[in-house]
């Protein structure tokens, strides 16, 4: 299936422009992706940071880069209305992909407290979702190395 990016006519405000629209946590099988699994931060702005999860704190970034900032809005936009208790009950059961060396998805929306986690572990992150498709896509973009500056 494809995913669709939902289109908003929301009247919200737009995201701050430093706020965390969306965190997305790869773990697991990460060789594939590099020395250590990775984290995507996306802000309202549409910047964006990459770390590494490899056990050394405090994370500090390895690149980062811009992708248009419609996602990050529609993003925004989507969680903000989003009815999260009605989302988990209509998702399927997810897998630990972790488990035989691929990589598990955690998908954060927002920060904090207020913000809400779906793991690949626990629930299947169903692209049709609408919230899904906008993370999906904003993610296909961060990890698109073109869009990355990589600091040293």
């Amino acid at each position: 299936m494809t995913a669709t990016v939902p289109t908003t006519t929301s009247v919200l405000p737009p995201p701050e422009a430093s706020a965390v629209v969306l965190t997305v946590d790869w773990t697991g099988g990460c060789w594939m992706g590099g020395p250590n699994c990775s984290r995507y931060v996306l802000y309202g702005d549409g910047s964006f940071d990459l770390f590494r999860l490899d056990g050394r704190e405090p994370l500090e970034p390895e690149a980062s880069g811009t992708i248009d900032q419609t996602l990050a809005t529609t993003i925004y936009e989507v969680a903000s209305t989003a009815d999260f208790a009605a989302l988990r009950d209509r998702l399927l059961g997810g897998y630990c992909a972790g488990c035989v060396d691929r990589i598990d998805t955690t998908l954060v929306f927002g920060k904090g407290e207020s913000g809400a986690s779906f793991s690949s572990v626990a629930f299947e992150l169903d692209s049709t979702e609408p919230l899904f498709a906008a993370a999906f896509a904003a993610l296909g973009e961060m990890s698109n190395r073109q869009s990355l500056t990589f600091i040293f």
